[in-house]
């Protein structure tokens, strides 16, 4: 008999370990990049348990968030203590398509807003980007190019801004002018790779004219 109730002991114990990995697992996937309230409703309909199973792992929200921050940066491949000038780029190149992947797999509505507003938002920034930055993306395969100019609407919105403020104390003027270094470097990037591309462009009509 005892060793019935040690067996069964240890499988409890296996099955509530599995619960909470599963808790951590979909939380951090699907719901903490994304937002810091996790909705333990939604949270314990797509682990299939009882929001009760839920609260007895996490009582909390900062519960749950201390136990799936941990998950995500082990899997996203950001390591601020590894990180240095040479790999931070690589690093930062990993940790974006980790995230881009959850977020393309979650099902998630990465753009809520009203028609009517979105329509608003790209004709008044999609738009105008796609226009004066476009023709230096010429060259490259069409997502690609619409990521880079995502790249130059995400520097310049406000909200980029405002986390310069609050989380590196900088000044308006120093955000402008890094702001403007930023932008310069990656259209002279973008110019020296539209060139590039010119070039292998002329060679490659040459070369079959010669076969």
């Amino acid at each position: 008999m005892k060793r019935k109730r040690g067996y069964k002991s240890d499988l409890r114990a296996q099955q509530t370990a599995a619960t909470r990995e599963l808790i951590i697992k979909i939380a951090a996937e699907q719901f903490v990049p994304w937002s810091t309230d996790v909705p333990f409703d939604q949270l314990a309909e797509r682990a299939g348990i009882s929001v009760r199973t839920v609260f007895r792992h996490f009582p909390t929200q900062r519960d749950l968030l201390e136990a799936a921050t941990p998950y995500l940066l082990e899997r996203s491949g950001w390591r601020p203590d590894e990180m240095t000038a040479d790999n931070f780029a690589a690093m930062s190149a990993k940790t974006f398509a980790y995230f881009g992947n959850l977020l393309d797999s979650s099902g998630r509505d990465s753009d809520p807003m009203p028609a009517v507003l979105r329509q608003h938002r790209v004709q008044q920034r999609i738009a105008p980007i796609e226009r004066a930055l476009g023709p230096l993306t010429e060259g490259l395969e069409p997502d690609l190019a619409r990521a880079v100019l995502a790249v130059f609407s995400g520097l310049t919105r406000i909200q980029f801004l405002r986390g310069m403020h609050e989380q590196w104390g900088t000044r308006g003027e120093d955000a402008s002018m890094a702001i403007e270094w930023a932008v310069n470097a990656l259209l002279a990037a973008l110019r020296v790779r539209q060139e590039q591309w010119k070039q292998d462009k002329k060679r490659k009509p040459s070369s079959r004219k010669r076969a």
